[in-house]
């Protein structure tokens, strides 16, 4: 490339003196046209000799299907229930570094486990010469409204976005209420924002006011004389015929509803 430049260079010096030699008076600027003009050439090529150089030191994205056969070569082994979070920087050609996270039956013995993280990273490690690391994400095979939750997530985005995804579905049970604990796989050809993913949420609902009984006071959180009070809230559509009542529980505004159905110790 650099002799390439130079003779680019050499070339249009030469055929511009030719020119003002022969044509000084018609001609008179082209001189300091053509310093100009390799004058920038040579910015360019420097500047475009630099990001070249540097690139390979800061780190640069692997091929696409490197890393595609190599997230399927893992999802093909025995005991390996999925595969996110992958992140993948070269450094040069020879040099590839990569981290994933792999979902595993988190009832299945640890020990087992981790032997078979250590044998996935050796494989890799031999055929690819990539240096991986991987994190093992435990899974909760055994609770059945797992799956039912997903499947409702997965119905929620795909009519919002379908582009969206998500991983790392967790539940967390708690005296008053259940939090579901999730990451949103965002497309990186589209802006997204997560507000406006809750904003489609909340429009999917129905917004009612409903009698809600209060059972703690609601500026300090100090239990409280039980209170009925109409209170604007958002309920899906198969909720809402099931609702007997609303218990709420919280401070500074901020509540926890228990939407009770028919079976008064079942949470809707």
């Amino acid at each position: 490339q650099d002799s390439i430049n130079d003779a680019i260079v050499t070339s249009a010096v030469l055929i511009a003196s030719i020119f003002q030699y022969f044509f000084n008076e018609e001609l008179w600027f082209l001189d300091s046209a053509v310093s100009i003009a390799v004058g920038l050439f040579i910015l360019f090529s420097g500047i475009k000799l630099v990001i070249e150089t540097a690139n390979p030191l800061i780190g640069t994205a692997p091929d696409k299907d490197l890393i595609h056969n190599i997230v399927q070569e893992i999802l093909a082994k025995d005991g390996v229930l999925g595969v996110h979070d992958v992140i993948a920087h070269s450094y040069g050609a020879t040099k590839t570094f990569m981290s994933l996270h792999v979902e595993v039956d988190g009832y299945k013995n640890v020990l087992d486990l981790h032997d078979l993280i250590d044998n996935i990273e050796e494989d890799i490690h031999k055929k690819y010469k990539i240096d991986i690391t991987i994190h093992m994400d435990p899974l909760d095979t055994k609770n059945k409204e797992i799956p039912v939750l997903e499947a409702k997530l997965k119905e929620f985005l795909q009519a919002y976005n379908p582009n969206l995804n998500f991983h790392d579905f967790r539940m967390v049970k708690g005296t008053t209420h259940t939090n579901l604990v999730f990451d949103i796989l965002l497309p990186n050809d589209e802006y997204i924002k997560i507000g406006d993913i809750c904003k489609f949420e909340c429009d999917t609902m129905n917004h009612i006011n409903y009698p809600v009984l209060f059972l703690t006071e609601q500026q300090e959180g100090r239990a409280c004389d039980p209170y009925i009070e109409q209170t604007k809230l958002d309920i899906c559509d198969k909720c809402l015929p099931k609702v007997v009542k609303i218990h709420a529980t919280g401070a500074m505004g901020y509540n926890n509803y228990s939407i009770i159905g028919e079976n008064e110790n079942e949470n809707e």
